[in-house]
């Protein structure tokens, strides 16, 4: 019997260094409109944040994501994958603190300031907490609480993308609370406006669709951390 009323936090992920990257106005308008219930965390590297062509999407992402189901943004290393724990204690603060101010000072001008709330690395070391704090971040996703099955994860352990569904319903109902990872380069791909039948994205939209059915509560990272 699957219980009802399970928190779930979904986040997505920018793992790509596209300017793209599935931002633009209409994929918003579909893809978050679509789950407009559903809070999520966007992590977005520093090489996204300071590109220029991808600034003004950013900025873009701020006002749709308000407007159609209120996104929190968690910003992560310098550029997709860094490995932040095999650095020096002072270069990991420098990435860390810079790629925050960049995320935060991509809006349009005197409106909708992106307030960076959350830190997302899944490649740490004992001073990455310790920076973090200091730079007055709310949680860090991996470590404040787990990411479940996160989809490049589970791929490369060699599960296919129905298996990955499976994983995430079987792990919803055993009545745990979940933090699920989209990633933009796999079930939240690069220039797809809608949702598609199938596939590692079909898998990502059947699962959140299937919880919705089955009384989940969606909230935002701070909400759980």
């Amino acid at each position: 019997m699957t219980k009802l009323g399970i928190i779930v936090n979904l986040d997505i992920q920018n793992d790509t260094n596209s300017i793209n990257a599935g931002l633009r106005k209409r994929q918003i308008a579909n893809a978050y409109n679509s789950t407009s219930e559903t809070a999520r965390t966007f992590a977005i590297p520093k090489s996204v944040a300071w590109n220029v062509n991808y600034r003004s999407q950013l900025a873009q992402l701020k006002i749709y994501g308000d407007l159609y189901g209120g996104l929190e943004y968690a910003s992560s290393g310098e550029f997709p994958g860094q490995d932040i724990g095999a650095m020096a204690y002072a270069d990991q603060e420098n990435a860390i603190s810079d790629t925050k101010k960049a995320v935060e000072s991509a809006y349009v001008c005197g409106n909708n300031p992106i307030v960076v709330k959350g830190f997302y690395s899944d490649k740490q070391n004992g001073d990455t907490q310790n920076i973090i704090n200091v730079d007055g971040f709310a949680y860090n996703i991996g470590k404040s609480f787990p990411v479940d099955f996160q989809d490049i994860d589970i791929k490369n352990a060699g599960f296919t993308s129905d298996e990955w569904l499976s994983l995430l319903k079987s792990r919803f109902s055993d009545g745990s609370d979940m933090v699920v990872m989209f990633n933009l380069s796999l079930s939240y791909p690069e220039g797809v406006y809608y949702m598609k039948e199938g596939g590692w994205n079909g898998a990502a939209w059947a699962f959140v669709s299937w919880a919705k059915a089955n009384g989940a509560q969606f909230v935002q990272a701070c909400e759980i951390s």
